[in-house]
């Protein structure tokens, strides 16, 4: 259950509440940014409004258990962001945030709350020198266990990945039984 302070419950309540969604990237350097007009610093943390973020697929629930997916798009336009984005080892199963934040009357945050907290499952840009963009695919971190396992328990399977190792060699063997000190129970 989400605890909401009252005087967002007013806001919302009367519709004057003002809302922007801060962003983190876990990248090789940690990026963080807002939609908001204004930059917004929260928990020692200035979430930058670069105008980075052009698009923010909703997250939704399910009552049943499916991992949650969703797309962000953003701006390559500016030299820097793309070198960190793309300078990163790998983009793919690096940790994203996604919170709302409840902005108060001086546009300070006045509540913010979580409404993903995932993995990078996929990353493509479109070079277009007129529009650079960057469309990442976001999942829940339970996504691993949707998709088919490519890892099977042979020895051909087990080489491609350790060509040196030998780990099943004595699977021929798994049914005999070595007890140790000599018999069961001792």
């Amino acid at each position: 259950m989400l605890a909401i302070p009252e005087a967002v419950a007013q806001r919302w309540a009367s519709g004057t509440d003002r809302y922007c969604h801060l962003l983190e990237l876990g990248f090789d350097t940690t990026l963080r940014f807002t939609d908001a007009g204004h930059d917004v610093l929260w928990l020692g943390n200035r979430y930058s409004a670069t105008g980075y973020v052009l698009g923010i697929e909703t997250p939704t629930s399910e009552a049943e258990l499916r991992v949650g997916e969703f797309n962000l798009e953003l701006s390559l336009v500016d030299g820097n962001f793309a070198a960190i984005a793309f300078g990163s080892s790998s983009i793919i199963n690096r940790p994203f945030a996604l919170y709302r934040c409840h902005l108060g009357d001086s546009g300070e945050p006045d509540f913010v709350h979580i409404l993903f907290d995932g993995l990078f499952t996929g990353a493509s840009a479109d070079t277009d020198p007129d529009k650079p963009v960057m469309q990442l695919s976001i999942a829940g971190p339970w996504a691993d266990f949707e998709r088919a396992n490519e890892w099977a328990t042979t020895q051909v399977s087990h080489q491609r990945r350790f060509p040196n190792d030998n780990s099943m060699k004595f699977c021929g063997r798994a049914q005999e039984v070595a007890w140790f000190n000599g018999k069961p129970g001792a």
